[in-house]
């Protein structure tokens, strides 16, 4: 059987980490579009939502939160803020907002903080989390912030995984939060 992507089973070309180490070598990065014959490529773009497009896309990945975000905020107000005072990096298909990763860049001190992480659930798992995150990173490396913190629910498994492959270090868990902190390196 050769090396190629196209000939190896459906079963082979997925990245879980109970296939062996030798199949999971063969296989290409995830591309950045839908599957299908009708497959339309996404768009990476910044600040470019308004709020009624991040409050449609809030509430389409709420269930997605652990727990939802609708739970903890409200999501009217939360869009509305994060349009006036979050830098937004985020992944468009068809004109529909489909990923957000809003990140505070206000203090340099304190260093950036990213906010929000959601990805629509058709199209979670096809690595737009991780070029979104890459995004926000690099702005922030840009703008000389020393490092990046977020929270998210010890549950949200998933989550954590996204920003440990990215650099991210547990620190403490605060009521139900847990706290995480990547040292930015300069461009």
């Amino acid at each position: 059987m050769g090396q190629r992507h196209g000939v190896l089973p459906p079963p082979v070309r997925d990245r879980r980490p109970h296939r062996a180490a030798l199949q999971r070598q063969r296989l290409r990065p995830r591309r950045l579009r839908g599957r299908g014959a009708g497959a339309v490529s996404l768009r990476l773009s910044a600040n470019e939502s308004d709020r009624e497009q991040v409050l449609t896309h809030l509430r389409a990945a709420d269930a997605q939160f652990v727990p939802p975000l609708s739970q903890r905020v409200d999501l009217a107000a939360y869009a509305t803020k994060l349009c006036a005072h979050a830098e937004r990096d985020e992944a468009w298909q068809d004109g529909a907002l489909v990923g957000l990763v809003a990140t505070y860049c206000n203090d340099r001190d304190q260093g950036a903080y990213i906010s929000n992480v959601s990805v629509l659930p058709a199209l979670r798992g096809q690595g737009l989390g991780d070029a979104l995150v890459r995004q926000a990173l690099a702005r922030a490396r840009e703008r000389r912030f020393p490092r990046v913190g977020l929270h998210l629910h010890p549950d949200n498994l998933a989550a954590f995984a996204l920003y440990r492959r990215h650099g991210f270090v547990p620190g403490a868990v605060e009521g139900e939060q847990l706290t995480m902190t990547l040292t930015l390196d300069r461009p």
